[in-house]
């Protein structure tokens, strides 16, 4: 859910440039030993999104960005590291996920 909620494709949109593949040294100190390509994230401001849908999108704009701003506010309780802890929440109560071990 988190993947489809963070991936702005699924708004209908085309999406280029998410992530790059970076050159990395096995030994920086014996570099006969040769390279190993390592995928690393780009920014999300360097990400480049087409103007007019391609596809049908799964999620609407609107939902997409009300995403995007609930997870730039919301803040971790320490040792919690669970990653929908907090966001979702019963259907017959309404009460929020609690997370334990």
């Amino acid at each position: 859910m988190r993947a489809i909620l963070s991936n702005p494709r699924y708004t209908g949109r085309q999406v280029w440039n998410r992530q790059r593949t970076d050159h990395e040294l096995l030994d920086p100190d014996n570099t006969g030993l040769g390279h190993r390509d390592v995928m690393r994230w780009n920014a999300p401001e360097d990400w480049v999104i087409s103007t007019k849908p391609a596809q049908p999108a799964l999620v609407s704009e609107a939902d997409f960005v009300a995403a995007q701003h609930i997870r730039a506010t919301r803040e971790t309780a320490p040792g919690r590291t669970y990653l929908l802890a907090g966001l979702l929440r019963c259907g017959v109560c309404g009460r929020r996920m609690e997370s334990c071990w």
